[in-house]
């Protein structure tokens, strides 16, 4: 069950390597790597070349969205997929969200999806709340479920600073009690929601940090809204890791009040850096709660209010971190070695 390579290595054809503005991708690499695995590039001729291998497919949807247009960028990965499959390899898809978020081309992202499902020997989903979410979509399908937790930031967050150095950073004062949301801005991630919940309690020493680029039209109109309240910062931007540790540092609360959502990276990337999210009520989000702490992970239900922000608030801890060795990338490395090495068949 080996791919060609130095004895030993199992090959794994990686649909993604890295990402400008996620380092999730790069980590996964690494932890390929530490799990011995020969992380190469996948093409169709590689493919059907290589023994028996691996093929890792991520963010599957992002093939309706290249320069190529969404039916040839579709056909594309099918044919990758199925040469894949054909040759003998097993197919790993990674779901990051059940349901892609672009919505251009709803018909062309089921079609995918419910292909993918079929060629797919192994999901793999980042909570078995996810798994479960996934396979509700496909009840029929025959691949066999993985969960493997999604790593956290510590080997990219950098120099914490405390709080009082980042809120100096941001000219903010020791007594604010400040709420952030942070990443691609998007219709959504709720930002309606958060704005509304935000407006709701007038407290005057409460400040909300948006920082992100705005990625729709939606958002934008929005952000150009919360102007109007001199509470509100917003960073219109991508933001470097530093300023996005700083940020986070200068936070009570990361807010992140997702619509609709799998999985979050933001979440962890909070985690990583010592602060607490309140997140929606979701059987994923409630796993990272039952993982993480209850100090550090708060749900609420229903639509997000000024309430739920103040009671998160109220309980947020002011310093210490969570334990998150459950999802240490050493921990997705041995995750990984015994997935790749496993002696079950298609």
């Amino acid at each position: 069950m080996r791919g060609s390579g130095p004895a030993g290595q199992v090959s794994v054809f990686e649909s993604v390597w890295e990402l400008a503005d996620n380092p999730f991708a790069g980590l996964w690499v690494d932890a390929l790597r530490a799990a011995g695995a020969r992380v190469r590039t996948p093409s169709v001729a590689k493919l059907v070349l290589t023994r028996r291998a691996w093929l890792h497919l991520q963010w599957p949807e992002w093939s309706l969205t290249g320069p190529a247009g969404p039916v040839r960028g579709l056909l594309r990965l099918l044919l990758t997929t199925t040469t894949a499959r054909l040759a003998g390899h097993r197919v790993l898809l990674t779901v990051h969200n059940a349901r892609g978020h672009h919505g251009g081309h709803p018909r062309l992202e089921r079609l995918m999806w419910n292909c993918l499902s079929a060629l797919a020997t192994h999901v793999h989903t980042f909570t078995a709340a996810g798994a479960r979410e996934f396979r509700e979509l496909h009840p029929t399908r025959r691949y066999v479920d993985v969960v493997v937790p999604h790593g956290n930031y510590h080997p990219v967050t950098g120099p914490v600073p405390d709080r009082a150095a980042a809120r100096g950073e941001l000219d903010l004062e020791p007594a604010d009690e400040v709420l952030l949301t942070f990443g691609k801005l998007k219709a959504y991630k709720g930002l309606d929601a958060l704005l509304a919940a935000f407006a709701g309690d007038r407290s005057p020493r409460r400040r909300l940090l948006l920082c992100g680029q705005p990625a729709d039209e939606e958002a934008r109109t929005l952000l150009t809204d919360t102007a109007l309240d001199p509470r509100t910062r917003v960073q219109p931007r991508f933001l470097t890791q530093e300023e996005l540790t700083t940020a986070v540092a200068a936070a009570d609360l990361v807010v992140l009040p997702y619509a609709r959502i799998t999985n979050s990276g933001s979440a962890l990337m909070a985690l990583s850096i010592g602060r607490p999210v309140l997140l929606p009520r979701t059987p994923v989000f409630e796993e990272l709660r039952d993982a993480t702490g209850h100090a550090w992970v708060h749900l609420y239900d229903g639509e997000l209010s000024a309430g739920a922000l103040s009671a998160a608030l109220a309980a947020a801890p002011t310093q210490g971190s969570p334990d998150l060795d459950w999802c240490s990338w050493e921990t997705v490395a041995e995750h990984l070695r015994t997935l790749l090495n496993a002696s079950t068949g298609h």
